[in-house]
């Protein structure tokens, strides 16, 4: 935003429009005492990604511990 105003002086807006939108947005759920989540079904979405990710993370370690010892002359 900030570097658009270069070319488009009406761009000042945007550069004060988004932290004052992100200020308000979080001041709504201390004031409401609301807890900020994502909706369940997104929620379920991303920890079912994690857990494959980890899983993969975890897999990809084990490889790279057995190339390492096969490097090493520990491993056949």
């Amino acid at each position: 935003a900030i570097s658009s105003l270069k070319s488009n002086p009406d761009a000042v807006m945007y550069v004060y429009a988004l932290p004052i939108s992100c200020i308000l947005f979080g001041a709504f759920f201390v004031f409401t005492n609301r807890p900020a989540a994502l909706p369940k079904p997104a929620a379920d979405y991303f920890d079912r990604l994690n857990g494959k990710l980890a899983t993969s993370f975890e897999e990809l370690q084990e490889r790279y511990k057995r190339y390492r010892r096969r490097k090493a002359g520990l491993e056949a």
